[in-house]
């Protein structure tokens, strides 16, 4: 019985027009945080703005102006995973500046302002960010490191990524 309504959708594209896509998104506080591998987004009555693999819209259907600066090498997917943890929006994925400040794949961003809100998670180069989950108070992390499966959480606020110990090349249940 759901009907769709056709006053909120949103088109992400490539900046060469061809079409991007949205892979993770996290819904906090009546905002709804996408991310993908796009660089412009347009919607309903909404504008085509530069949004470098994430955005933010209402549950409206109104374009935020929420965006977060990510950078990385080139064909590389910046942006894998998103959370919601309190006023924290945090990122996983294979950036490495975000807003212009070194983060290496993992980092925690104002759900607001789009700000860097805390120091640089400690992660190891060559390192992906495939995943992010929360106990409520703390943020996990799956991914791989190495090209060994990295599971393990980052302590707050001093950031330092805590690996949970996997055995024999897999990761713990």
């Amino acid at each position: 019985t759901a009907v769709v309504d056709l006053n909120w959708r949103f088109a992400v594209l490539q900046g060469n027009g061809r079409p991007g896509s949205i892979d993770t998104m996290v819904e906090s506080g009546g905002t709804l945080y996408l991310g993908g591998d796009f660089e412009l987004i347009s919607g309903v009555g909404v504008p085509t703005a530069l949004r470098h693999a994430v955005a933010a819209v209402g549950t409206d259907g109104g374009l935020h102006g929420w965006a977060p600066a990510l950078d990385g090498p080139p064909g590389a997917r910046l942006l894998r995973a998103l959370l919601s943890l309190g006023n924290t929006i945090y990122l996983g994925g294979e950036f490495t500046v975000v807003n212009g400040q070194f983060r290496l794949g993992l980092a925690a961003v104002d759900a607001v302002s789009s700000l860097l809100v805390q120091p640089p998670m400690v992660v190891l180069g060559e390192t992906r960010i495939r995943g992010l989950a929360t106990d409520g108070t703390r943020v996990f992390v799956a991914g791989e490191s190495f090209g060994a499966p990295l599971v393990g959480a980052p302590e707050i606020p001093t950031s330092d990524l805590t690996p949970f110990q996997g055995r024999d090349g897999s990761v713990p249940t």
